[in-house]
């Protein structure tokens, strides 16, 4: 505590603010939990809001356009109350995480919100809608404070807003206050009373000012419209900056009455208040609604001029006509901005819009700059300065540049400040006829200027030092609109090391820029109108928009037009119907050269489907040694449980629980970890996933309460998650589509026999050294595994061109063994080709995409962790597997393979071990002996898969006319008809009856065949019924049997208890049956579920093209 006789500091006041935005933010009901401490918060933080919120909040905050919002409460489908409340709990997450609030109005929020909800009629054009606000805009009411911008302001009270007024009229309720800068004059956000804000996509970069803290809150999704003022850029470079929609009107269409502002009442250059916004019709909606309230009623300064749409465009009596800004002559924009600009502009004349350039070099866009800069302090700054100096605040350095270090600014005399108008009004008058020149008549003439708002994507922080891009058209008073366009893409955005910067300020521009840096910064554009033309900007942001959509429409129907036309010119295939066969060879039935190899292999040697038969063979086996390592650990416990529960205290409900969650975690940690891999590499993703267990199963041991071994499972399940999906894809990525059911029979086999093997190893081991080796040991093969997978296992992710269909028949033919030659598979032609149309249609390949060179991989790259860049496509691919469930055939593939691998097992593994021990007296070894029947059965599992699949792929096809349907590999499924229910009702018998323990021996036998072959079975059919997809969907059949398994493991204790062992397993064998019986069901009518899905499937293929995800 400070000496209460001491004169208070600036650091006091600001004590004092704090603390009171602080007990705003404490007043969140239910109180937000999961917020990640300051020194834990991640740079990208948009995605936090959906790991907090409940589901009703995440649908009210993300689910609804603003109109839809508006009519979901008039209607009241939704309360306000709820609206409300669910921003205000957002808003709080956003604070958290970017510094935004400087207020939040809980308590005036939810009171607003009640007496809504309580009137009889729904009235006003913004019934209910929350509305943020820039704090010195102020707000309704006579007592408003407006602290963050100056200490010397902490606690002065300036009057009502007339525009929240009127807004408040109609209904809306303003429910949070946003930061700004010091005196509201930086491109940036940053005060000594709150402190800097921060960018919700990254949080090293800068969300834009002055309207920061609204373009912060909106970035999370914390607001869905909100109100700033632009008198340099203030509103659009914030919505630029995270990817908004921001407005800046012509001077005086709205009303400035009743904000708190340094230099308040000069006329050389003023702000204009507007809205930031989630979507583009908030834009329309707020200007409608503060123009109908006729403010030039009362605030005289206003013009009179009502809102009037637009619709010359809509209707077709005026073609749009764009002139695109492609540098302002001063400072180069950065490559993802120009990019932007060349798309959209693209984009546009597709469209049939009208595309000229705007040549500004002759504009002298540096003389506006020094107009504009004079013109903002023809005081000097003194009254900023003067305010500094009274609260005793720092200068901050973006202050210190606006006003000290811009050469042009300084005390005018009157004198001075008339001549500085009057260049003022001449530089206006002078664009004014460049523009009417851009036609012949004022029809011809441009509408709009379509340019950057920026010269790049959001800044890092105190390097927001150009502002000629939006306080140009601040100088000339036009109108702007700012909208997202596309994000910072490192592998297009390459930074181009030939260029020379004009000047000082173009080089510290250029300097700036590296791609890393800024990656998956949004990327913004700007439109500009005439003076007064404001609705005009707005109808031509709708045309401009919608061209952008038309272009990436006319794409996807090119693409799938043509996709589904190469099918239907010869015979139409379904997705997972495949060529397989020549039709030429198909009597020959001893001969394999008739096999078409599916994918058809690219000519690139470095295409793993061209790998040579020993490198394949190498990467497999380090997928195999992968999957045992990583899968040891998951079974170890089942024949230790009865000393682990002797020496910790833990119970069976605890173990089976243990168990339960983490086959959940192993299946769900897989979404991320498959998303992890396609974007930055498999090889990586493998590693790391075994460094971890090492650390993970070392310390397993310590773990003997139920909350540590809990969350030691769950640890364990995460980490060890990608041996569920990604092993799988690492083998399509290698093998072709007749030579998968044997190497995914490989993985099967892998995965299932240690899960007999692991119990097997941990009963010996723990006779010996103790149940505490057996999570040693698993430690251990896992350090050996990582070094084995380090030296020998290669990246597989490639990005493949897709033939489909007709196409993949004509061109591609060869023997299975075609992979077995050093060099890159060639196909094998059945008829002779003309050289000179090789030649032809060669040549016309290489005009079309190029010269392709294909270089060989060295070893150091060979052992490289990193993969090429790609796009980022994380979130696409992190998605993906949830679209697998609108695909029936992935649905039942998905059961199939978590009942035969581990629901039939699950039953028994709960149980088997304890009943082993104390029904059978077996000593830990005993029980481990009694494993070998399963490791047996594993092998022949396996064995039966691989040679079995691969028998009925290729005889089915060519009994087919050369065509096979991805149904023909569930017919391995037969011999589970009658496995199943024989392992489990002797189970049941066997235990109930005390039959010898050889019986219970056989059921593990008999289950483990089953785990085997159930593996390349399902898994093998959802991959091949859309090949394309099947990196996604196998993990979607991943997520339905870890789920399947987490309930059993959870269900079984209780089960068992209540009903007795002969009548579960009795009744589980039933449903084993009568499960695996419906392959037959499958094999008859799967084909006609693909054709239903096929229109689905190749929308989704044409957008996981789009995003570089076709498998």
């Amino acid at each position: 505590m400070g000496d209460a006789s001491l004169p208070e500091t600036w650091q006091d006041k600001v004590a004092g603010v704090r603390a009171h935005r602080d007990a705003s933010l404490a007043k969140v009901q239910p109180a937000l939990e999961g917020v990640p401490a300051e020194g834990s918060m991640p740079l990208y933080t948009r995605d936090l809001p959906g790991k907090i919120l409940t589901a009703r909040e995440i649908e009210i905050t993300e689910g609804y356009s603003i109109t839809k919002l508006l009519a979901a409460m008039k209607s009241r489908e939704i309360s306000v109350e709820e609206v409300t409340r669910a921003f205000l709990r957002r808003a709080a997450i956003a604070h958290a995480a970017t510094n935004c609030l400087t207020e939040l109005l809980w308590d005036q929020a939810v009171e607003r919100a009640k007496h809504l909800d309580s009137l009889a009629e729904a009235k006003g054009m913004l019934f209910g809608l929350p509305i943020s606000t820039k704090e010195h805009q102020g707000m309704v009411g006579s007592k408003v404070t407006s602290n963050s911008s100056f200490v010397a302001w902490i606690g002065k009270e300036h009057g009502s807003n007339l525009l929240y007024d009127c807004l408040w009229a109609e209904g809306c309720v303003f429910y949070a206050r946003t930061n700004q800068p010091q005196a509201i004059m930086h491109l940036e956000t940053d005060n000594p009373v709150y402190g800097r804000t921060l960018n919700p996509y990254n949080r090293n970069l800068s969300p834009g000012g002055s309207t920061g803290g609204e373009s912060a809150l909106m970035g999370m999704r914390g607001s869905i419209l909100g109100i700033g003022g632009d008198i340099g850029g203030s509103i659009r470079v914030p919505a630029a900056h995270v990817g908004l929609y921001g407005f800046k009107a012509t001077w005086k269409r709205l009303s400035a009455r009743g904000l708190l502002a340094p230099a308040a009442g000069k006329e050389t250059m003023g702000a204009s208040p507007g809205p930031l916004a989630a979507d583009r019709d908030a834009l329309d909606l707020f200007m409608r609604v503060a123009l109908a309230a006729k403010p030039w009623r009362i605030d005289p300064s206003v013009v009179e001029m009502p809102w009037r749409p637009y619709d010359e465009f809509a209707k077709g009596r005026r073609r749009l006509k764009v002139a695109v800004q492609w540098w302002d002559g001063v400072v180069q924009p950065h490559p993802p901005m120009t990019r932007a600009l060349r798309e959209v502009a693209g984009a546009c004349r597709r469209a049939g819009i009208e595309v000229v350039d705007w040549d500004c070099e002759h504009l002298d866009h540096q003389r506006a700059w020094d107009i504009v800069s004079a013109l903002y302090w023809p005081d000097g700054g003194k009254e900023v300065m003067d305010l500094l100096e009274q609260g005793g605040e720092p200068m901050l350095p973006l202050t210190k540049f606006i006003i000290q270090e811009q050469p042009t600014v300084g005390s005018l005399t009157q004198h001075e400040l008339w001549k500085l108008c009057l260049e003022r009004d001449n530089y206006r008058s002078m664009y004014a006829q460049a523009w009417s020149a851009t036609g012949k008549d004022e029809d011809d003439e441009v509408d709009v200027i379509l340019c950057p708002p920026n010269f790049g994507a959001a800044t890092p922080h105190d390097q927001s030092k150009y502002w000629g891009y939006t306080s140009h058209w601040n100088l000339v008073d036009y109108p702007a609109v700012v909208f997202p366009v596309t994000t910072v893409d490192p592998v297009k955005d390459v930074k181009d090391a030939s260029y020379t910067p004009k000047n000082a300020q173009d080089r510290f521009v250029y300097d700036m820029y590296t791609p890393d840096k800024f990656a998956n910064a949004p990327v913004s554009l700007q439109i500009v109108g005439r003076r007064f033309h404001d609705e005009k900007v707005l109808a031509a942001l709708v045309e401009i928009e919608r061209a952008i959509d038309l272009l990436h429409l006319s794409k996807d129907q090119r693409h799938n037009s043509t996709f589904i036309m190469a099918d239907e010119e010869s015979k139409p295939l379904p997705p997972g119907t495949v060529r397989l066969v020549d039709s030429s060879g198909q009597s020959d039935l001893d001969s394999k050269s008739d096999l078409i190899l599916v994918p058809a292999p690219s000519e690139d040697p470095e295409d793993p489907l061209n790998w040579s038969r020993r490198r394949k063979m190498l990467a497999t086996s380090c997928i195999v040694v992968y999957t045992m390592v990583i899968a040891l650990p998951s079974s170890a416990v089942y024949s230790i449980v009865t000393p682990i529960r002797a020496e910790t205290g833990l119970t069976l409900t605890d173990i089976n629980n243990g168990t339960g969650i983490m086959f959940l975690f192993y299946g769900w940690g897989c979404v991320f970890w498959q998303a992890v891999a396609l974007q930055w590499g498999k090889r990586p993703v493998y590693l790391f996933s075994l460094l971890a267990n090492v650390v993970i199963l070392a310390t397993a041991p310590l773990c003997t309460s139920s909350g540590t071994y809990l969350a030691n499972r769950i640890i364990l399940g995460f980490f060890g998650s990608p041996v569920e999906s990604l092993a799988e894809v690492s083998v399509t990525d290698l093998w072709f589509a007749h030579e998968r059911p044997t190497y995914m029979a490989w993985y099967g086999w892998s995965l299932a026999m240690t899960g007999k093997l692991a119990p097997m190893l941990s009963g010996f081991i723990n006779v010996g050294m103790g149940w505490q080796w057996t999570l040693w040991w698993c430690s251990i093969w896992n350090a050996m595994g990582f070094v084995y997978c380090f030296l020998l296992m290669e990246e597989t992710n490639y990005d493949r061109k897709h033939t489909h269909g007709a196409q993949a028949a004509a061109s591609q033919t060869a023997a299975t063994d075609a992979s077995s030659s050093s060099s890159p598979a060639t196909p094998t032609e059945k008829k002779p080709v003309d050289d000179a149309a090789a030649a032809a249609a060669k040549k016309a390949t290489d005009s079309q995409v190029g010269e392709l060179v294909w270089p060989r991989k060295s070893l150091w790259n060979k052992l490289s962790l990193r993969d090429k860049k790609r796009p980022m496509r994380f979130w696409d691919v992190f998605w993906a597997p949830f679209v697998g469930f609108s695909y029936p055939a992935v649905v039942y593939a998905g059961f199939m393979y978590g009942a035969n691998s581990l629901v039939w097992q699950g039953v028994q593994n709960a149980t088997i071990g304890t009943i082993y021990t104390t029904r059978y007296g077996f000593s830990t070894a005993g029980v481990a002996a009694a494993y070998a029947g399963g490791v047996l059965g594993s092998v022949i599992g396996g064995l039966y898969a691989g040679k079995v699949g691969q028998m009925l792929t290729v005889r089915l096809a060519r009994r087919n006319g050369g065509v096979a349907e991805s149904e023909n590999i569930l017919y391995l499924f037969a011999a589970g008809v009658v496995l199943v229910p024989f392992a489990l009702v002797l189970y049941g018998v066997a235990v109930t009856y005390h039959l010898h323990w050889f019986a219970l021996a056989t059921t593990q036998f008999a289950l483990a065949i089953t785990a085997s072959f159930c593996i390349p079975g399902a898994l093998g059919y959802a991959m091949s019924s859309y090949p394309e997809l099947s990196s996604q969907l196998v993990t979607t059949c991943v997520l339905i049997r870890n789920t399947l398994s987490f309930a059993i493991n959870y269900g079984i204790t209780p089960w068992l208890n209540h009903n007795g062992y002969l009548a579960v397993y009795c009744i589980v064998g039933a449903i084993g049956l009568l499960w695996n019986a419906s392959c037959f069901v499958m094999i008859r009518y799967g084909r006609r579920i693909r054709e239903w899905t096929a229109p689905r499937y190749y929308r989704d293929v044409q957008r996981a093209r789009a995003k570089g995800l076709g498998h």
